[in-house]
C-alpha cells in the first residue's frame, strides 16, 4: 500500500469568477432544497496525493487574489487595535457567548491529540479550547497558523509553553512540517471559489492518517446573518461528514467535520 496513489475528481472552474457563479448556483439549489446537478461544470483531473506517504503531487496553481490578502491584512490591524483578547479574536459578543458559541468545536474531539488552528489570530481560542477539553478530561496540544506576524508573536506571548509551535503563513499554500490529528479552520480562510479545493489541501498536507478536519462557519446576531451551511455544501460535493455540531442560542455558529480517507464518489483508484 506504500505507492498506492489515488486521483481526485475536484469541481475547479479555471475561471475564477465562473466558479463563484458555479458556488452561488449551488449554495441556491441547497437553500431551495432544489437537487445539485450530478456533474461539474467543470473540473480537472490530478494525481493529487499517496495517502500513504502524504506526498502531493499536483494541485491547481492559483495564488489567492491580492484584494483577499489585503483583506487578511486589514483584519489584522483591526484586531490589533483591540485590547480585549475576544476582540481582539474577532469576536464581539462577550465571554458568554464566545464559550456558547465556540465551544462546540470539541464536540468534534473525542480524545487526546494535537490542534492545529488556521487563522488562529492571537491564539485566545486555542487557550480556550486547551481549558474547555480538559475540563471533559481530554488533553489538546496547541498549534497554530496565521498569516499576521504579529499576531502570532501574540499567540506565542499567550501560549508561551508552545512558543515553537505557531506559525506564519498563508492557509493555502503553507507546508507544514508535519501533520496534525485535528485541523480547525473557517471556511472563509479562502474564497468561495477556492474553498473545495482548499478542504483537499488541508486534508492532504494538515490532517494526519486517522486525523479530523474541523469546519466552522460563523453567522452574525448584528448582521442578521445565519452560517453558511458547510454540512450541505460538503455533501454536495461528495464528502462525507462525519458529524456536526453548532453553537448559541439560537444558534449562530455551525460546525462539520470529515476525516481523512473518508471522501466518497470522487475517490478514484
Amino acid at each position: 500500500m506504500t505507492h498506492e496513489r489515488y486521483w481526485i475528481f475536484i469541481d475547479i472552474i479555471c475561471c475564477d469568477h465562473s466558479a463563484f457563479l458555479a458556488q452561488q448556483d449551488a449554495e441556491r439549489r441547497l437553500r431551495e432544497g432544489s437537487p445539485l446537478r450530478d456533474k461539474p461544470s467543470c473540473c480537472w483531473l490530478a494525481p493529487a496525493f499517496n495517502w500513504h506517504s502524504g506526498t502531493s503531487s499536483m494541485f491547481t496553481n492559483r495564488s489567492l487574489p491580492r484584494d483577499f490578502l489585503e483583506k487578511l491584512e486589514s483584519l489584522e490591524v483591526a484586531y490589533l487595535v483591540e485590547d480585549d483578547s475576544i476582540r481582539q479574536s474577532g469576536f464581539s459578543g462577550g465571554p458568554r457567548r464566545w464559550r456558547a458559541e465556540r465551544e462546540p468545536i470539541l464536540e468534534a474531539i473525542e480524545m487526546n491529540g494535537d490542534i492545529l488552528d488556521v487563522g488562529c489570530a492571537n491564539g485566545f481560542l486555542l487557550e480556550c479550547l486547551i481549558a474547555w477539553a480538559g475540563e471533559r478530561g481530554i488533553t489538546l496540544t496547541p498549534y497554530g497558523l496565521d498569516q499576521g506576524a504579529q499576531l502570532i508573536e501574540l499567540a506565542k506571548q499567550r501560549i508561551p509553553d508552545y512558543r515553537s509551535n505557531f506559525y506564519v503563513g498563508n492557509a493555502w499554500d503553507w507546508e507544514p512540517p508535519r501533520r496534525y490529528r485535528y485541523v480547525y479552520t473557517l471556511y472563509d480562510c479562502v474564497p468561495p471559489a477556492f474553498f473545495e479545493e482548499y478542504v483537499y489541501r488541508v486534508l492532504v498536507r494538515m490532517v494526519d492518517t486517522g486525523g479530523r478536519l474541523i469546519i466552522g462557519a460563523y453567522g452574525s446576531h448584528s448582521q442578521g446573518t445565519s452560517p453558511f451551511d458547510i454540512k450541505g455544501f460538503l455533501e454536495s460535493g461528495g464528502f462525507s461528514v462525519a458529524g456536526t455540531a453548532e453553537g448559541g442560542n439560537p444558534p449562530i455558529t455551525s460546525f462539520a467535520w470529515i476525516d481523512r480517507m473518508n471522501r466518497r464518489n470522487n475517490l478514484i483508484h
